[in-house]
């Protein structure tokens, strides 16, 4: 039978680490005295969690497709085991040992000699930049700003390249043997729709309502008036339904007279202050529509985010020429519209000018645009020509 002693000494020799590395260990972080049965206890331990260690970088250097271990492959098994990682040792190039001469196993790194003196005389560097942050736009209402931060067309041009070879290649294949083959541009065109969102939908309904107010309302027509030149006013109301002259009493005739003239200058004043009254209404209520038409051309002028707008802004233009011929307003309030929109550089036009050209055409060369020939028509046909 074994002795013990006989097993303790086979299991130190299989062991890569013997008592004499633990106490060299040991003395490097400042125990100075380990007796031999604490060491040789140790050892086994320490070699196991090394074995671990070492396996566990081992899978992290095989998930990064390399042959070599590195410090960073150790320090990730480490964080894994929930200890320190080592420090001093993350570099990208592996470490270099170097076997000391006139020894067997005793290794060291090979590192640089550097002289203090040329340390010295190198200029410091710059310092560097404080951390900051600042914010920008990705996109406001799908269109990219123009500012350093975002990508340049030519970028986003490169970028949408190989989307625009998948849409030509997908349309070519579906064709009858390729006969047909579309570019990229066309494909995507296509397929692109213009669809606003709720808040979008809500201001375009906002502005052509401000623009259908420049239409002036319908003349409300006139009451008839009583036959007799305003005889009714001096008639009284005997029974429900009844009227008899006022005259059943001796000298009626002057009283009838006097009560007509008072009437009719009671009448002439009330109808005289009702009138001023509906003209100041009509001149504040001009004025408030004024300063909304104009804050709204201005937003269709300065926005960058109308190029959604543009076919419903072009479908309306359109339209309303066509059912306002004649009323100068109206004509007035589109075609300031159509300036408002070739005043945004961000709206382009092009696509659009089968629809906008017979409107603002009509409204430079059309017979008649206005129903009384005092009108000024002219000052409309500048606006539309200029």
């Amino acid at each position: 039978p074994r002795r013990a002693s006989d097993e303790c000494t086979l299991r130190t020799h299989m062991s890569l680490l013997d008592a004499s590395c633990i106490r060299v260990i040991a003395e490097s972080v400042g125990i100075a005295q380990v007796s031999d049965e604490v060491a040789e206890a140790l050892a086994p331990d320490v070699e196991y969690r090394l074995r671990d260690i070492v396996q566990e970088a081992l899978k992290f250097m095989r998930h990064g497709r390399r042959e070599t271990l590195t410090c960073d492959d150790i320090n990730f098994a480490l964080r894994a085991r929930s200890c320190d990682p080592l420090y001093g040792y993350s570099g990208t190039d592996p470490p270099r040992f170097c076997r000391a001469k006139g020894t067997q196993d005793v290794y060291y790194l090979d590192d640089a000699e550097l002289n203090l003196a040329d340390l010295m005389a190198v200029p410091l560097p710059s310092m560097p930049r404080p951390p900051r942050f600042t914010a920008h736009w990705l996109a406001v209402s799908g269109v990219q700003p123009d500012v350093a931060e975002n990508p340049t067309s030519a970028e986003a041009l490169a970028a949408a390249q190989p989307a625009r070879a998948a849409a030509s290649k997908r349309k070519r294949g579906g064709g009858n043997g390729g006969g047909d083959e579309l570019n990229g541009d066309e494909a995507l065109l296509g397929q692109a729709k213009q669809v606003l969102w709720a808040e979008q939908q809500v201001w375009l309904e906002k502005l052509f309502e401000i623009i259908r107010a420049s239409k002036p309302a319908a003349p409300q027509p006139a009451a008839p008036q009583p036959a007799g030149g305003g005889g009714g006013a001096a008639m009284e109301v005997v029974g429900e339904g009844a009227a008899a002259p006022a005259t059943s009493h001796p000298g009626g005739e002057a009283a009838v007279a006097a009560s007509r003239a008072a009437g009719i200058s009671l009448d002439s004043s009330a109808e005289r202050a009702e009138a001023e009254a509906a003209q100041r209404r009509d001149a504040e209520a001009e004025g408030g529509h004024e300063a909304a038409l104009g804050s709204a051309l201005r937003s269709v002028a300065r926005e960058p985010s109308m190029h959604a707008y543009a076919p419903y802004l072009c479908q309306f233009v359109e339209s309303e020429v066509q059912r306002n011929l004649q009323c100068l307003p109206m004509l007035f309030a589109l075609m300031r519209l159509v300036r408002a929109m070739l005043s945004n550089l961000s709206l382009n036009l092009e696509a659009y000018l089968q629809q906008i050209l017979p409107a603002v055409t009509t409204c430079v060369v059309g017979r008649k645009l206005c129903a009384a020939r005092g009108d000024d028509h002219w000052s409309l046909r500048a606006i539309a020509a200029g």
